[in-house]
């Protein structure tokens, strides 16, 4: 099963199209549980979902709790998880590709030590430089102990992942699967409040909290290569 953590705010239409395209994209609907993040201040979001979680095809779970940042929303998430793959979403991408979670599940089967990257095509991003909202194995996660540091607001977590993964040499790029990003910067969706405050949070708190927490980045690096490296050996016998 694939995780799919959404932390999402005021944006009914977005997640309802997020949703939508999911649904639509899917081989197998037990294939992927939908987790959302909901402010216990967004009544609308609250609603849309109190409304249709008895139509709702795939399964969703919501948390709805006090507005925190980006990392905060996800570590919650990420505590409730069910899948054996985590992604990190957004209310305003699109799945664009069908079956684009059997094409996930049947690569990851290969990886033997379950330690694992996907980045995924969002249209915007170039895939092998940045995953914007990547597939996690939650194997390497739960060697990391975290999805994102708490510290993180907004932008910034697409670079925590991507650094880490590609020090390790276990990032996939995965260019035949689509997710489009719908962002404004591309101009494909107006700027919302809810782009505007996150912009703001990534200049206050997100690069800062980058910059400083390389430790922390390098120390996850560490504990995935040494987990590997005790992987192999124990299938090697030595």
């Amino acid at each position: 099963m694939i995780s799919i953590l959404v932390p999402t705010r005021n944006r009914v239409l977005k997640l309802k199209r997020m949703y939508e395209s999911l649904h639509y994209s899917l081989s197998n609907i037990n294939n992927v549980q939908l987790l959302l993040y909901i402010d216990n201040d967004d009544n609308q979001s609250i609603k849309f979902v109190e409304n249709n979680k008895d139509r709702f095809t795939v399964t969703v779970d919501y948390i709805v709790g006090s507005r925190v940042s980006l990392g905060k929303a996800c570590n919650t998430l990420f505590s409730k998880a069910k899948g054996d793959l985590i992604m990190a979403g957004a209310d305003d991408i699109f799945f664009k590709t069908k079956n684009w979670d059997k094409l996930i599940i049947e690569t990851y089967n290969k990886i033997k030590d379950q330690i694992c990257l996907f980045s995924l095509n969002d249209l915007y991003q170039n895939p092998a430089k940045l995953a914007t909202h990547p597939i996690i194995s939650k194997k390497a996660l739960d060697v990391m102990g975290y999805f994102l540091p708490e510290q993180i607001d907004c932008n910034y977590g697409d670079e925590w992942l991507t650094y880490i993964f590609k020090k390790i040499g276990r990032y996939n790029v995965c260019n035949h699967i689509v997710v489009e990003h719908l962002h404004w910067l591309n101009g494909k969706d107006s700027r919302d409040m809810t782009y505007i405050e996150g912009s703001a949070n990534m200049k206050r708190h997100s690069v800062t909290a980058f910059n400083k927490l390389k430790p922390l980045r390098d120390e996850s690096v560490n504990k995935l290569l040494k987990f590997i490296e005790k992987y192999e050996h124990t299938i090697n016998g030595k």
